[in-house]
């Protein structure tokens, strides 16, 4: 929850009483007073603040942040934001490439992604489904998970090793050598010579990896499947997983967990 004070209280009261959308969830009010502090309603606030009786230097509020909607979304969104060692994947419905199914896929930097995460948790919310979009929105430059996409994308390039070996933990692929490539390209003392790593370019890797997700989707769901579930839990730290109502109960990383990001 972030705490309003001043004239942001009192915009944020506005809003409330004139927005039918956050009718059903007003905000706290507090009144600053010689006795105590006052819970009131956004409408008595108003009032007070008109008649007078209330300095809106004195008023305060307590509201959501855009991450607390982000974590509390379970009926409208289905989307699993997973950290490699130095990006973050971003599965969900709107934004990135089709992986397969119809299920989207981007990557991004960790640091772009904590920046987000930050403003995310210092920025009040305003609606829910407006709030989701713009978190997912601001995840941006994007690295998109498309076959070839690296030969075009320095960042994706650099990063496609350690996206391929996620992917294949994600969707428990058993990939053969492409695991065991990632395997070896990740450990810093790896025994492939520097000749061997370079015919395994990332890049191509990934695509390889890329293939069998999509390949592996299809198979699960068939060409006349039904629409792609939600993601499942996939058992393992540095997830956060938010599913719909016909989904398990979700498992959620906290900021302070994932990031140290204080709320």
């Amino acid at each position: 929850m972030i705490r309003l004070r001043g004239q942001e209280a009192y915009d944020q009261a506005c809003h409330t009483v004139y927005s039918w959308a956050l009718r059903s969830s007003p905000p706290l009010m507090f009144s600053g007073h010689d006795k105590g502090t006052l819970l009131l309603s956004p409408e008595e606030a108003l009032q007070k603040v008109k008649n007078g009786d209330l300095s809106i230097e004195h008023l305060s509020c307590e509201v959501p942040s855009v991450w607390d909607v982000l974590l509390s979304a379970k009926g409208e969104r289905s989307f699993l934001i997973h950290p490699c060692q130095n990006a973050v994947l971003v599965f969900n419905r709107e934004f990135g490439a089709d992986v397969g199914r119809g299920l989207l896929c981007f990557a991004v930097h960790e640091g772009i992604f904590e920046n987000v995460v930050n403003w995310a948790t210092h920025t009040p919310a305003i609606e829910k489904n407006f709030d989701l979009y713009n978190f997912f929105l601001n995840l941006f430059p994007r690295m998109l998970l498309q076959k070839g996409a690296w030969r075009k994308d320095a960042d994706l390039s650099n990063h496609a090793v350690e996206i391929a070996a996620e992917l294949v933990r994600i969707f428990h692929l058993d990939s053969g050598q492409e695991r065991s490539l990632c395997e070896e390209l990740l450990t810093p003392s790896s025994s492939l010579l520097a000749g061997e790593a370079f015919l395994f370019h990332g890049g191509t890797i990934l695509d390889r990896i890329l293939e069998k997700v999509r390949e592996t989707l299809e198979a699960r769901f068939g060409e006349n499947g039904e629409e792609m579930e939600p993601l499942e839990e996939v058992g393992f730290p540095g997830v956060i997983l938010l599913k719909d109502e016909a989904g398990k109960a979700a498992r959620t990383m906290t900021q302070e967990e994932r990031f140290g990001v204080q709320g």
